[in-house]
């Protein structure tokens, strides 16, 4: 690999024909480099509508459901049941597309187990707040 640049603060390789950018911590100094880059992904709000009359079914499937949350990783930024309405919760979920938030949702044990009774997603965009940047995925 001629000409690429190892830098230890980045921990990743830098060759030439690349666009990102990276900051070497450890040299104070910027380093960039020209070529493709992903495209950030975008964040989806999810209102999933629970079936009236539930009683302790969503109990009965709660461990699996957050435990299929918590396997999508960095795609869910955050989930949650509303503390005054119990017929519906809220996800944020990052993804390319709305359908594809939908099929990732898909193997969710609520969904899998008839408790949605619908699931509304809208691409949302997190403009201020003091964790805004952290939610987005970026440093500022």
């Amino acid at each position: 690999m001629s000409g690429a640049v190892r830098s230890r603060a980045a921990a990743r390789t830098i060759e030439p024909g690349w666009t990102d950018r990276c900051v070497a911590h450890s040299l104070n100094r910027e380093v960039s480099y020209a070529g493709p880059m992903a495209e950030p992904q975008k964040i989806f709000a999810v209102q999933y509508n629970y079936v009236p009359g539930l009683g302790d079914q969503r109990d009965v499937h709660r461990a699996a459901h957050r435990e299929f949350l918590g396997s999508l990783g960095t795609a869910m930024v955050a989930a949650g049941a509303y503390v005054d309405d119990p017929t519906a919760a809220l996800l944020l979920v990052k993804s390319d597309a709305a359908e594809s938030v939908r099929d990732l949702l898909a193997g969710d044990p609520f969904q899998q187990h008839g408790l949605i009774s619908s699931t509304d997603v809208h691409e949302w965009s997190c403009a201020v707040g003091d964790q805004a940047a952290a939610i987005r995925g970026n440093e500022a």
